[in-house]
């Protein structure tokens, strides 16, 4: 998972990525190891910036929500939330 988190950095401005930021935002809400939802959650942050495409799928595949059960879920854990 780290590393696509370091690859998702280089993939930000590639097409054809919106099957993986839709998996990505469904593995943030599985029950798993906290970092590899880190890892999840700055891969999305990685593949949607200053991509407009994957912004709008990211968006109606739940991002907001998955988005803010993770801050209710890890709010104790400043590393997770940052």
């Amino acid at each position: 998972m780290k590393l696509l988190r370091n690859v998702s950095d280089a993939a930000s401005q590639l097409t054809g990525l919106e099957n993986m930021v839709e998996s990505l935002i469904t593995f943030t809400t599985l029950p798993v190891d906290p970092t590899m939802i880190s890892c999840a959650a700055h891969a999305l942050c990685n593949l949607t910036y200053n991509n407009e495409t994957n912004k709008k799928v990211a968006t109606k595949a739940g991002l907001i929500h998955s988005s803010l059960s993770l801050i209710a879920k890890f709010a104790h854990n400043v590393v997770l939330v940052d």
